[in-house]
This record gives structure tokens, C-alpha cells and sequence, in this order.
């Protein structure tokens, strides 16, 4: 090593040295409080003898402040920082012993060991821990950890070395120890970057069922083997993880969690019972709030709690259940859908017409929103005050809408019937009430003629026979007119307020998304 003594040799010398600068404890301070400097000379001593250099140094510092020149105290506090392997920091502190001016040995060893450390000014350790932090850093030793701490790396500590093999030991809360040889070449930097392992955790795992109830012999399973039945406790390496615990009839619950720096895991898995669910409709959706549902082995993977379903199928009506917290084993849902009625729209029936399905009133025209008609065969009618009724058969197949379209609902009313009538019977009144008077003027005209001394040109006979022909020429128009009337109350009778009304029923929608159809039976 380029005629340079060994680290050993140089600490075997650094030990002389420090014995002798205990020895010089006795010897009277050149300033300052010789008497309180003198105290804390032995204090330090005492501990640099413990080991513990780390106190031994904050002491030597107190001495200093009180007899900067002392030097016991600047020899101590050289030999202090060479037992700590902070080889800059204690050539400094032998330059600054020298400095104070020590005599005969003292300054010879002091600068055989100041020849050896100026090695350390262009050979130095540049190490880099990945991952350590100023708040979470990494402690390093060389050779023993009995030295002390040789660095703390943050993530990164470079220090002056000494040309030599070393044994590296870095520590780290949380991770494992990593140990390693290391050559340092003189007047060479030794670059390192190294990453800590993370202690594994231990995993404790234990089971229950919601709702109470006893466990189920269960399995777990940890990032896809098999590792047992809890409660169980195993060891698992730092990282991400994923655990499943399957149990028969129970939702397999699956738990992401991250081990870290050997922290404990603790896992209470709570499992779920499966709900089975049979629906009379195949092909039925089941959703729970807005989704739908997951299922496993057939059976309903539902939340925690309360829970509302929505079960529907095309061509059928929308159910929904409410599933309580609390299952009990076997708790099953069984649901019968029943098939979705068809919306029926009127359109062309006459003001204040009454819309009838079955016989049950349903609406008056026009209807404010469509009348729901269910699945099956059905009588709709259609009825206003002096018109004909409207009535047809429908069979609704699907829930596809449909229309009733009202084309013709003639007047039952025959005004013109009684017009007709009224007149004949008039113009028969008529013409008996005129028959009679002209009958009567006849046979008054008889009489007045039969008088002795009446003349053919007598005034009364004259006015008879006037009035007789009048009463009998309307006579005879009234009977005409009867006649007439007859026939006409006849033929209005037969034909006016006749007719059938109209209509008919369309799907708007030809078919229900099911594939359901729209028959219509009947006339009208």
C-alpha cells in the first residue's frame, strides 16, 4: 500500500497515543482554567476509555473552550477522531496539536501519524444508500461496530479513507444488515451505491362471517398459493401482496395490503354469505343501485348492509327487493316477474266520450296520458251520448305501445224520424178535422136546400157549398200529405241513427324488444 503502515498499525499507534496524552493529564495548562480543563482532560479520558468517543469528544470541546492551547486536550481530541475513523477530521485536529507547539516524542509520533493521514486527503469512500433519507438514514460502521459510526448516510456520506481493506456495514430500522468487503486504493475514490433489503412482516390472518355465525372451513391464499386455513401467522417479504380467503357458499374476499419494513400485519377478514337467486324470466338483469350485479357460483355477491335490488327483464314489469343486513344461512331470493302492461293511447273519439277496457272504466276522451292495458286478451269500448258505441277485441302480446284510432262513431239520434212523423200525424189530424167539417157542411147544404121557398141562388145554400168544397179539398191535401209522411217516417225509421262505428287499434312499436307481438280480434 504504497509504503504507508496499515489502518491496524496507524490505530495501534493511535492507541500509544492516546495513552500518552492521558499521561499528560498532570502536566499545568499554559492558559485559561488549567484546574476546570485539567477535569474535563480526565472526564474525556475516561470516556474515550469506555469507547463511548461520541461523549468523549463533547467534553474534550468544553475543555477547549476553557484552555484553547491545551494540549493534552488537542492531543486527546486528535487521537478521539482517529478511533472514530474520521481520518480528515483527525488530521486536522493533529495539525492543530502540532500547532500548540508539543516537544519530543509527543510531536514525533504526532507527525509520523500526520504523514500517514495525508493519504486520506485524495483516497476517499463515496457511498449512496438508495432509499435513506435525512429523517430515515443509514447508519455505517467499518470493520466493528464496537468503533462507532462511521458515517450516516442520508442517502449519501463521502469520507477520506485510508488506503486499505475494509469490512462495510450499514444498518437501516426496518431492513437487513448488509455486510461487505471493500478495497480502498490510495489516491482513488471508491464509488458505491447500494440498496437495503426490508425485513420481512409477520402476517396474522384470522376470519368471521357478517351477520354472525359460525366460520367456515376457509382457505387462504396468498399472491395465488395456498398457505392454510386461519387463524394462521406466517412470515412475508416487504412489498405489495394480495390475500384471498375462499370459503364454500361465501363470497371469496380479496385483501390488498403492503408489507413494510417488518411492521406486523394484521388481517381480520370478515366473509360474506352468498345469496342465491332464482328469477321465472332467463336472461333477467339484476342491479344493485345502478350496477349490475357480480355474481359467484350463481349466487349474488353483495355488499355489507342493507341493500335495494332492481331485477328486470324486456317485456316484463321493473321488482325491486329490499335485502335486509342481516342474511341468515340459506337466505335465498326468489322472484316472479310479471309481464309489463302496454300503454293505450285514444285518439279521435269525440269530447267526453268514455273509454271502457273490460267493462272498468278507464278514461274520458281525450285521456291525459296512455291507459296501461296488461298482457292478455281484453274488450275496449268506446262510448258517447248519441253516437254508436265502439267496441273491439285486442290481444296484447308484448308492451309495445298502441293507438285506438276512433275513425267513425255515427249519431244514434232520428230527428228527421220524428219530424216525419210528427208531420203525418198532423196532416192526418188534418184530414179528419177538414173530412168532418165537409161532411157536415154537406149535410147542412141538404137541409137548407130541402126549406120551402130556398132558392139554388140563395145566399146561406151558396156559402155552404163554398165552405163544403174548401174543407174538402183540404181534407183530401191532408190525406195526401199523410200518406205522404207515412211513407217518408217509414224510410227515415229504417235507415237514420243506423250505422257501425269505426275504428282501430295499431301498435305503434311493432314488436317488444322481446320479440312479443300485437293481435287484434273483433269488428268495430
Amino acid at each position: 500500500m504504497g509504503g504507508r503502515p496499515s489502518v491496524r498499525a496507524l490505530a495501534g499507534l493511535g492507541a500509544c497515543v492516546t495513552a500518552f496524552a492521558l499521561v499528560l493529564a498532570g502536566a499545568p495548562a499554559l492558559a485559561g482554567d488549567a484546574k476546570a480543563a485539567k477535569a474535563k482532560h480526565k472526564e474525556a479520558a475516561a470516556l474515550v476509555t469506555d469507547g463511548d468517543y461520541a461523549r468523549a469528544l463533547a467534553v474534550i470541546d468544553e475543555g477547549l473552550a476553557l484552555d484553547p492551547g491545551n494540549l493534552a486536550l488537542l492531543q486527546l481530541r486528535a487521537a478521539t477522531l482517529f478511533e472514530l475513523r474520521d481520518y480528515e477530521a483527525a488530521l486536522a485536529a493533529y495539525e492543530a496539536f502540532l500547532v500548540a507547539g508539543p516537544k519530543g516524542a509527543n510531536k514525533r509520533a504526532a507527525q509520523r501519524i500526520v504523514a500517514n493521514l495525508e493519504a486520506a486527503r485524495t483516497t476517499t469512500l463515496d457511498l449512496t444508500i438508495t432509499g435513506a433519507t435525512e429523517d430515515d438514514p443509514a447508519t455505517v460502521y467499518l470493520d466493528t461496530k464496537s468503533l462507532g459510526v462511521f458515517c450516516v448516510a442520508a442517502p449519501r456520506c463521502t469520507r477520506g479513507m485510508l488506503p486499505d481493506d475494509y469490512k462495510l456495514i450499514v444498518e437501516r430500522p426496518g431492513f437487513k444488515k448488509m455486510t461487505e468487503k471493500v478495497t480502498v486504493k490510495a489516491g482513488q475514490t471508491l464509488a458505491l451505491e447500494r440498496g437495503l433489503l426490508e425485513d420481512p412482516s409477520a402476517l396474522r390472518v384470522t376470519a368471521a362471517v357478517t351477520g354472525g355465525g359460525g366460520v367456515p372451513d376457509a382457505i387462504a391464499v396468498l399472491d395465488g398459493k395456498e398457505v392454510g386455513a386461519p387463524p394462521l401467522q406466517l412470515e412475508v417479504a416487504a412489498g405489495d401482496h394480495t390475500l384471498e380467503l375462499r370459503a364454500a357458499g361465501h363470497v371469496t374476499e380479496r385483501v390488498a395490503f403492503t408489507a413494510r419494513r417488518g411492521q406486523p400485519v394484521e388481517l381480520a377478514v370478515a366473509l360474506r354469505r352468498l345469496v342465491a337467486i332464482a328469477v321465472n324470466v332467463e336472461g333477467a338483469e339484476v342491479l344493485v343501485g345502478d350496477a349490475p350485479a357480480t355474481y359467484q357460483d350463481g349466487a349474488l355477491v353483495l355488499p355489507d348492509g342493507a341493500v335495494t335490488l332492481t331485477v328486470r327483464a324486456d317485456g316484463y314489469r321493473v321488482q325491486t327487493l329490499e335485502v335486509p343486513a342481516a342474511r341468515p344461512e340459506g337466505y335465498r331470493l326468489d322472484v316472479a316477474l310479471a309481464p309489463a302492461p302496454a300503454p293505450l293511447s285514444v285518439e279521435g273519439a269525440p269530447p267526453g266520450a268514455v273509454i271502457s277496457v273490460d267493462g272498468r272504466r278507464v278514461g274520458v276522451a281525450p285521456l291525459a296520458a296512455p291507459v296501461e292495458v296488461e298482457q292478455g286478451a281484453h274488450t275496449v269500448t268506446v262510448t258517447a251520448a248519441g253516437r254508436a258505441t265502439l267496441q273491439t277485441r285486442v290481444e296484447v302480446g308484448s308492451p309495445a305501445p298502441l293507438v285506438f284510432e276512433v275513425e267513425r262513431m255515427p249519431s244514434t239520434r232520428r230527428v228527421w224520424t220524428w219530424v216525419a212523423a210528427a208531420g203525418t200525424g198532423a196532416a192526418l189530424v188534418s184530414w179528419g178535422a177538414f173530412g168532418a167539417m165537409a161532411l157536415g157542411r154537406e149535410s147542412d147544404y141538404a137541409a137548407r136546400a130541402g126549406e120551402p121557398g130556398v132558392t139554388p141562388s140563395d145566399e146561406m145554400l151558396t156559402s155552404l157549398a163554398a165552405d163544403g168544397d174548401r174543407f174538402a179539398t183540404i181534407a183530401d191535401v191532408s190525406m195526401v200529405a199523410a200518406v205522404v209522411g207515412a211513407g217518408a217516417a217509414t224510410w227515415l225509421f229504417l235507415r237514420e241513427g243506423k250505422g257501425a262505428a269505426e275504428g282501430r287499434i295499431t301498435p305503434i312499436v311493432a314488436a317488444g324488444r322481446d320479440g312479443g307481438a300485437v293481435g287484434l280480434q273483433g269488428s268495430f
